[in-house]
Parts: structure tokens; C-alpha cells; sequence
């Protein structure tokens, strides 16, 4: 294949990856989770103000819902703010960032790819693979910080593979590029030195002629990850309650959990619900038959085996953020059997037609997975929360906000308090100065129960008929009161408007 022609096939690949993670991204996925409104409006609050919701100075540990268990990590609410100030608080600024993550393992992916194998083709086919995933792609379209771990773990990788190939200095690149995979997701807490031990094992003897290099990437690594690793030990019993809570080390018998964890990643149920079926199909080929004979495959089938240590400590499995470590793995893996089965039919004479029925093969699946490039939906279940309130509710309120004394919101939602404030854009320096009534919850969360005039509760006991309200309800809250009108969402959730006017 020519450079040139290359460079056309990555460029359309690219191009792809940008249109399914871009278009429609304001309304799709339309369920706009409340953790996307709080790293939104985080970093809305450092950009106006330098602390974050909770008027805490430039953290690394964000408070978020609770100031015992929930410590995010930093790195995507800093990277949002540019888009925020670009683009204003909404739901396109708060996406856009995983949008460009996104594409950016898929482009680091082809150089991983071309890298390891030596093989323009095969990176263009990894690179290829990652852009049509529906895992990826949904996790390049929400705004989370998940969507951030696979594009420093692709890029300390490569940065690693040319290091040990080629320019010592990339070393240094890729150990500070570990070191930021610290400030990622919770997930990466433990992936990060499982990721760089494992380079380390099955690259020492092209490391260990080269002590000086790998002391001073060493340094540099402990040096951008200090300040990490100095909070998350002297503050470890309040960063890791949020783990606690979820750590199958709470049961007894948690080595037969971390087994069934482990393992229900390579159910059959599990592997279409993450992988289009000839991504799996091609995966499998590549296992069984090359296997033993690639070194680089070998690496990459242990690095996806290891980056499923993290998700299969924790409960419930399988789940698709705590997972995503083992993006893109599989993809890598993949792209091996096809072409090297293309490579070999080129030696057999007379054999056309098998890369005629190869390509009708490709095809066909290709075709049966077509949906989801095509669909204004995601028939894969990655979505991991059924609450969220419609965008059109908090319009409706901010029309009607200066009618009434008091908005009172039901509590039967989760963490209703932060869409008002990303929604209405609330002034962060006015939100951190006033007395925020907030309440432990038993898992040791914080929900607010008022603020400014808003206040939120189980309308069962906090309706007044003689003031002069406006009441969001449930539909087993009040219930024989008649609505003013009624909202609903994609799940079917009921909100109810009553007034008593």
C-alpha cells in the first residue's frame, strides 16, 4: 500500500470517528447524566471563579456530591473549561471534550498499531475497528471522564513501544503520559502501575541496557505524579469511601467474586453487548491461530487481560465505565488475523475466491452491525443510570422562577440540585457563598435539601396548599392533586407541575 494512499484511508477512518461521535452529540444520548452536569458545571465554576462548586481552590480531588466518599479525579473538568468558555455551559461544551478523546485514541491507536506490528495495514484496521465500536463510541459522546483512560493508556503505550524501538527520549513522554493516567478515572488508580509494570516485564531486556533512561523516566513520572499520589495517601480513608462501598473485598468471599468478575467479561452475553460480532470473530482467529508466534500480540492479549483486574474488584459486573481500561485491546487483536490471512492468500496461486468470500464475510457482518452507525439509538445497554430531568423541565421553571416564592422539587431524583445549577447557569460565586442546607445520606453522599429559592423534598410532607409555589411531583407524590402540566422522559419518569394558582 502507498504513503499516499494510506494517509486517504486513515484520513476517511478519521472522518469517520468524527461524524458518529459528533452528530446530533447535544441530543444523543438524550439521557444527560448528573454526573456530566457536574463536570460541566465544575468547570464552569473554576472558570468564573478559580474554586470548584464546593469553593475549594483549583483542587485535584473534586468534592462533588459528598465531601467523605466522592473525590473525582481532575483531569476532565480542567480540559472542559476552554470548551465551556468557547462554547457556554451546555451539553455540547460538557461532550465535546470526550469527542475529541475520542478521536484522538483512534488516531493514536493506528500509530500504536503500525508501531507494534510493523504493518500499515493493521493499524489502519485497528484505527478502523475503534471508530465503529459502539463502546467507544457512546463513551466518546458522554460527558465523562472515562472516555480519558484509553487515550493516555494507547498513548503511554506507543510512546513506550518507540522509546524501546527507536529514540530513547520518547521514555520520558511516555512516563509522564502514565503519570497523567493517574488523574483520570478511580479505575486508573490501579491500571496505571499494573500498565507500567507490565511494559517493564516484557520489555527488560531492551529497558535494562539503559539504566540512565529509565532512572530519569522514572523520576519524571514520580514528579507529575506527586501530587496525586501525596493526597490520595494522606487523605486515603476519605478518597478511597467511595471504593469502600463497592469493593467486593466486603464479603468474605470475595476470591470467587473476583473470579465471576473476572470471567463475565468473556461471556458470550458480555462480549456482544461490547463488541460488534466480527470484531470478536476476528479476535478469537487471532488468538488461536497467531498467538504463539507474535510477541506483540502476546502483549497486547496480557495488557487486556490485566486491565480487567481493576472493574472485577469492584461490584456490579460487567459495567462499561469501570471497564474501560480494556479499550482498545480487542480492537488491536482484531485487526491482526484479517490481515494477515490477506498477506497469505497473496502467496496462494489460483485461490482468488477466498479473498472474494473473505470480503463477503467482512462485509455481511459489517452490514449486521450497520444499526448503530445508522440509528438514532445505542441498542447496546451501556447506559448505567435511569434518572436524569429533561432539559425542558428546568426551561419550563426558568420561565416561571420569578411567579412563585419558592420551587420545590421532589427528591426522588438523583441529585436534582445540579441540573438547576448547570441549566439556569447559576453564578458560582453567589452558589459558594450562600448556606447550602445539605444532609448525609446512609451511603454517606450529600443531596441538598435548599438553596437560594429552591428547595427539594418528598412532596408528601413538604406541600403547602396556602403558598405560593410551584411544585415539581413524582407520580406517587401528591397524586390527587391535578397537574398544570406534566413532563416526561425517555425512561417514562413522570414530572408533575402544581401550583396553587
Amino acid at each position: 500500500m502507498s504513503i499516499k494512499n494510506s494517509k486517504k484511508i486513515l484520513f476517511l477512518i478519521i472522518f469517520l470517528a468524527i461524524i458518529l461521535r459528533i452528530v446530533n452529540l447535544e441530543n444523543w444520548p438524550i439521557i444527560f447524566h448528573h454526573d456530566e452536569a457536574l463536570n460541566g458545571y465544575e468547570a464552569y465554576s473554576i472558570l468564573k471563579t478559580g474554586r470548584d462548586h464546593r469553593n475549594n481552590p483549583w483542587p485535584i480531588f473534586f468534592e462533588g456530591f459528598s465531601d467523605k466518599i466522592d473525590n473525582r479525579l481532575p483531569f476532565y473538568i480542567y480540559f472542559s473549561v476552554p470548551f465551556v468558555a468557547i462554547f457556554g455551559l451546555n451539553k455540547f461544551a460538557v461532550r465535546l471534550p470526550a469527542v475529541i478523546l475520542g478521536v484522538l485514541t483512534v488516531l493514536i491507536t493506528y500509530y500504536l498499531a503500525k508501531e507494534l506490528f510493523e504493518k500499515e495495514s493493521i493499524g489502519l484496521l485497528s484505527a478502523f475497528l475503534l471508530a465503529i465500536s459502539p463502546w467507544h463510541i457512546f463513551l466518546s459522546r458522554i460527558g465523562l471522564e472515562v472516555i480519558s483512560v484509553p487515550f493516555f493508556s494507547v498513548l503511554t503505550i506507543f510512546f513506550f513501544i518507540k522509546g524501546v524501538k527507536k529514540k530513547k527520549v520518547f521514555l520520558l513522554l511516555s512516563a509522564i503520559s502514565l503519570a497523567l493516567l493517574f488523574y483520570t478515572y478511580h479505575i486508573a488508580k490501579l491500571f496505571t502501575p499494573l500498565l507500567g509494570i507490565t511494559l517493564l516485564i516484557f520489555y527488560w531486556k531492551e529497558i535494562g541496557k539503559n539504566k540512565f533512561w529509565l532512572l530519569i523516566s522514572f523520576l519524571i513520572f514520580l514528579i507529575v505524579s506527586f501530587p496525586f499520589l501525596f493526597l490520595q495517601i494522606s487523605n486515603w480513608t476519605r478518597i478511597q469511601g467511595g471504593f469502600n462501598q463497592i469493593s467486593i473485598f466486603n464479603y468474605s468471599f470475595w476470591p470467587i467474586l473476583f473470579i465471576k468478575n473476572f470471567l463475565i467479561y468473556f461471556s458470550l452475553k458480555s462480549l456482544l453487548n461490547f463488541y460488534p460480532i466480527f470484531t470478536i470473530l476476528f479476535f478469537l482467529i487471532s488468538i488461536i491461530f497467531f498467538l504463539k508466534k507474535e510477541k506483540e500480540l502476546k502483549l497486547i492479549l496480557i495488557l487486556f487481560l490485566v486491565s480487567l483486574i481493576p472493574t472485577s474488584l469492584t461490584l456490579p459486573n460487567p459495567h462499561s465505565n469501570r471497564a474501560v481500561s480494556a479499550i482498545p485491546f480487542v480492537e488491536l487483536i482484531a485487526a491482526f488475523a484479517p490481515i494477515k490471512f490477506l498477506n497469505e492468500t497473496k502467496k496462494i496461486k489460483n485461490l482468488p475466491f477466498f479473498k472474494i468470500v473473505f470480503s463477503l464475510i467482512l462485509l455481511s457482518f459489517f452490514l449486521l452491525n450497520l444499526n448503530f452507525l445508522i440509528k438514532n439509538d445505542y441498542p447496546y445497554n451501556f447506559c448505567q443510570t435511569k434518572f436524569y430531568i429533561p432539559k425542558e423541565l428546568i426551561d419550563y421553571i426558568k420561565e416561571n422562577l420569578n411567579k412563585y416564592e419558592k420551587i420545590v422539587f421532589t427528591d426522588k431524583a438523583n441529585q436534582p440540585y445540579i441540573f438547576f445549577l448547570f441549566f439556569l447557569k447559576y453564578d458560582p460565586k453567589k452558589f459558594q457563598s450562600l448556606n447550602v442546607e445539605r444532609e448525609y445520606l446512609l451511603n454517606n453522599l450529600q443531596i441538598v435539601k435548599s438553596f437560594d429559592k429552591f428547595k427539594f423534598c418528598d412532596l408528601n410532607h413538604c406541600y403547602h396548599q396556602n403558598e405560593n409555589n410551584l411544585y415539581i411531583a413524582r407520580s406517587n407524590e401528591i397524586s390527587h392533586l391535578k397537574p398544570k402540566k406534566i413532563f416526561y422522559d425517555k425512561e417514562g419518569s413522570v414530572y408533575r407541575i402544581i401550583t396553587n394558582d
